[in-house]
């Protein structure tokens, strides 16, 4: 596959959240074209972007546990 297939892959996952499959994809273009700047910008962009999810499923699971202690 070309580096623009791996680049689009990367774009469309980012877009629907799949950020770890999009770094994965970005990171390929770099390993084929090192100096990919589209693709080292759209990996630094999110780096830069803390991953709220992962605070929204902490707060679900710590809020069923105090349910659960509670019956």
């Amino acid at each position: 596959m070309s580096t623009n297939i791996y680049f689009q892959l990367g774009e469309i996952l980012k877009a629907y959240g799949h950020f770890q499959e999009a770094a994965l994809h970005l990171r390929h273009v770099l390993e084929l074209r090192p100096n990919h700047e589209p693709a080292l910008e759209i990996l630094r962009e999110m780096e830069a972007t803390p991953d709220s999810t992962v605070h929204v499923y902490t707060l679900l699971i710590i809020g069923e546990i105090q349910i659960l202690k509670n019956l």
